[in-house]
């Protein structure tokens, strides 16, 4: 198995460090052939940049010009799905990068089980295959990805689910099936009546209306914000610290 790695960083000492600590991983895994560039700030990266180069990207969040968060942000719009792991000094940075969806963080100066936790974790995720759910049309039934799903609305006699290349696909479904199809699973919640999102999908909160990555908007139930909002909050927390993968 191909891993491709990227480590940005304005400290040559800790491009070094890190590059050596990767070398020690893989150097036990004989299997896995691996690559690793570095860049000491976020404009050349950007400027090197071509679509899906990396598997997974090591950002530092304090460098000098672009930040680690915003060079994450615009890295997003290029590569959907690439893995980011923010490496600082503080974790006081972490509610800033909720809506970036960062793979994890490594604390400065990190240890070598500390890596190797990322890593395995990284190795487990490329490893498998994304889930997927069937969703019926009118005299068809269609697999769809779980992370291509950003939201799906009841209307009327039909549902639509709206994909993330701007798709929607009207299901012969019954709400109620989709939802329970797509709620088993910790990325989606119900945000409204006859709404769900992909919290993957998702911008930010701002106080009653989640905005999501390609500009749409759903309003938040008022009666059972308090709940909705805990549960986003749980989840986002949940993926900062790196425990629901």
């Amino acid at each position: 198995m191909d891993i491709r790695l990227c480590v940005v960083d304005d400290r040559k000492e800790d491009r070094d460090m890190l590059k050596e600590d990767l070398k020690q991983f893989f150097e036990l895994r004989s299997s896995f052939n691996y690559s690793c560039d570095e860049y000491p700030d976020g404009e050349s990266f950007l400027s090197s940049y071509r679509s899906n180069a990396y598997d997974l990207v090591f950002f530092d969040i304090q460098m000098p010009g672009i930040s680690g968060i915003e060079l994450a942000n615009q890295l997003r719009d290029l590569d959907a799905d690439i893995l980011i792991v923010f490496t600082t000094t503080s974790r006081e940075f972490a509610f800033d990068a909720f809506p970036i969806h960062p793979f994890d963080y490594l604390v400065k100066p990190f240890t070598q089980d500390r890596l190797n936790k990322v890593l395995s974790e990284m190795i487990r995720v490329l490893s498998q295959e994304e889930p997927f759910v069937q969703i019926r049309i009118p005299r068809d039934v269609i697999d769809v990805q779980l992370r291509s799903i950003v939201a799906v609305e009841s209307h009327g006699h039909s549902v639509h689910v709206m994909l993330d290349d701007k798709r929607i696909i009207v299901s012969t479904m019954r709400f109620s099936e989709i939802e329970e199809l797509l709620t088993s699973d910790a990325r989606f919640l119900p945000c409204n009546r006859g709404v769900v999102i992909n919290m993957d999908h998702v911008l930010s909160l701002d106080q009653d209306i989640f905005r999501m990555k390609d500009g749409s908007t759903y309003p938040l139930r008022v009666r059972e914000r308090a709940k909705i909002v805990s549960k986003y909050t749980k989840y986002m927390l949940t993926r900062v610290s790196g425990g629901n993968r």
